[in-house]
């Protein structure tokens, strides 16, 4: 990856992106590790080492840690993100000017702070999720998923789910942390649509029009996911790679 720092004021240079060295990995045709038989079992690799790396190297004293975040480790994904403006995004990483860049869908989201200081990791959009707007219950939620912590099982991850916690980033914006919990869910072995209509369950219980099986999931998901789902918002945009989709979320009026 090239970049042109000289395109970016003085006092957005502090924890830029740091471009050392690198090792390809990938999934053979013929696997010789049966975890890794297929691409979302190796997403779910990289994401354990990822979460892993994170949580060992912001804890240490290493200089520079409370810095250091990765923006994407995936198969599928590129995430180029900073404190630019949209038309310094390409200036800045060249790749992006390359001829050889190709890719299937491209997500732009461009927004300014509001309930957090500005910073490079904390930039739009995330691994899954480009979003405006807050969510209200943040502590809240914040809560529930800590405590639901220590009841976590998934057949897909195994052993490694103990090595994935905390799930959510206490470091991260309102969105990082419910981009989080919906990275979990997709990775868990969920689509990315359904994932989302877990996080964000549309009102049910008077909606005379509402299917049968979509109230009863808006239902389900609303007691079993109680963590990131109070969410006031224009619009989010999520992308995995082969999908992307979007929803409105009613803003609620405030108690």
């Amino acid at each position: 990856m090239r970049i042109q720092p000289g395109r970016i004021g003085a006092d957005r240079r502090g924890p830029t992106p740091d471009l050392g060295g690198y090792r390809r990995l990938g999934v053979d045709d013929e696997p010789r590790h049966g975890d890794v038989a297929d691409e979302l079992a190796f997403e779910r690799r990289l994401y354990v080492v990822r979460k892993r790396a994170y949580s060992e190297i912001r804890t240490s004293t290493l200089d520079g840690a409370e810095y250091w975040y990765i923006c994407s480790l995936s198969y599928k994904t590129l995430v180029y993100k900073g404190m630019l403006l949209t038309t310094q995004l390409a200036e800045y990483f060249q790749d992006l000017q390359h001829p050889a860049m190709e890719t299937a869908l491209a997500l732009v989201h461009s927004r300014f702070s509001t309930n957090t200081f500005p910073s490079w990791d904390r930039s739009h959009p995330y691994r899954y999720l480009a979003h405006n707007g807050e969510i209200n219950t943040l502590r809240g939620n914040i809560n529930w998923m800590r405590a639901r912590e220590a009841l976590f099982e998934s057949d897909a991850f195994g052993e490694d789910i103990r090595r994935i916690l905390p799930i959510v980033n206490p470091n991260g914006s309102d969105s990082a942390m419910f981009d989080n919990t919906l990275e979990l869910l997709v990775l868990a072995g969920r689509s990315l649509p359904h994932a989302v209509m877990m996080m964000i369950p549309e009102p049910w219980e008077k909606h005379a029009a509402m299917s049968a099986w979509k109230a009863a999931l808006s239902s389900h998901s609303s007691e079993m996911n109680a963590g990131m789902r109070e969410v006031r918002a224009a619009a989010g945009v999520r992308g995995a790679g082969a999908v992307v989709s979007e929803r409105m979320v009613p803003v609620a009026p405030p108690i």
